[in-house]
């Protein structure tokens, strides 16, 4: 036969709860024995003042100030001496160096369709057609506001693959 530890331990902490509030209800009913009359008015807690210990002053804190020069104020850097305090300037050097190549093809391509596709429309615009000048018009409006959006480096360097 099994036994589940973990139904036991439990059914363990059950039973030891329960005893406890058991405990707790008998040590309320008991009634706390009055203090005397010379200790009522002290405190229960007595807690000693601070005091100072001087020490000697510790070595570079990692802290600005201003300090007046000649040229006016001054920034100062109380810099760590310890070489552990830096271990940024360690971790760079020694780290491959990794060449990476930025492809901007595909969206080049995308603002290639998107030209070619407003002298389309323009083309389109300039031979008599009557009730689609209108919707051409907004075509030609709405790729305009697309190519002004896409055709800048921002937009080249946002959506440029990375390899």
């Amino acid at each position: 036969m099994q036994v589940n530890p973990v139904k036991n331990t439990i059914n363990h902490d059950f039973v030891a709860q329960q005893t406890q509030k058991v405990q707790r209800a008998q040590e309320a009913k008991v009634i706390p024995q009055e203090k005397p009359v010379e200790e009522a008015g002290k405190p229960e807690f007595h807690q000693e003042p601070d005091q100072y210990t001087p020490r000697e002053p510790e070595a570079a804190s990692g802290r600005y100030w201003m300090e007046q020069g000649e040229e006016g104020s001054k920034v100062r850097f109380d810099a760590p001496e310890d070489k552990d305090a830096a271990p940024g300037a360690k971790q760079s050097e020694e780290r491959p160096v990794e060449q990476t190549t930025t492809d901007t093809d595909e969206v080049d391509r995308e603002i290639e369709r998107l030209k070619k596709k407003l002298e389309d429309l323009r083309k389109r615009l300039d031979q008599p057609q009557g009730p689609e000048e209108d919707r051409l018009e907004k075509q030609i409006k709405q790729v305009e506001s697309e190519l002004q959006r896409k055709d800048n480096d921002t937009y080249r360097k946002a959506h440029a693959k990375i390899s």
